[in-house]
């Protein structure tokens, strides 16, 4: 999942667009086989501040991580810049830096977070 929005943002860029935002979601939770993950998806309920209906989501984490991140939603969607007081500066994604907003329990700032797997995929069906 992820490459393919990668390849959307870069594609944002090579349009014009100077204010593209990446974001990963690092909130990890137990799945059935025990392993703890953060699965496609599983960011929903803290954007949209519903835990309430994701018990599985639920926990002494998640106030905070609603916090940062459905005022994130809230910010861009008043002021079209994601950037609160919740969370660190969220700057744009480009291709010199490739700085991507890791929400976890303490939400940071990563540059070219999984770089080395992108980079495997810039030779790829996906590439540019």
């Amino acid at each position: 999942m992820r490459i393919r929005h990668i390849r959307y943002a870069e594609a944002l860029i090579a349009g014009g667009s100077v204010d593209p935002r990446m974001y990963l979601f690092d909130v990890r939770t137990p799945c059935p086989d025990g392993v703890a993950r953060a699965g496609h998806g599983a960011d929903m309920p803290f954007f949209f501040d519903n835990i309430s209906r994701a018990p599985a989501a639920d926990g002494p984490h998640a106030a905070p991580v609603v916090v940062s991140m459905s005022g994130a939603l809230v910010a861009l969607a008043r002021h079209g810049d994601p950037n609160h007081g919740a969370i660190p500066r969220w700057p744009a994604y480009t291709l010199a830096d490739r700085a991507t907003m890791v929400f976890d329990i303490e939400p940071r700032v990563e540059h070219d977070p999984m770089g080395a797997e992108r980079r495997v995929w810039d030779a790829g069906p996906l590439a540019g």
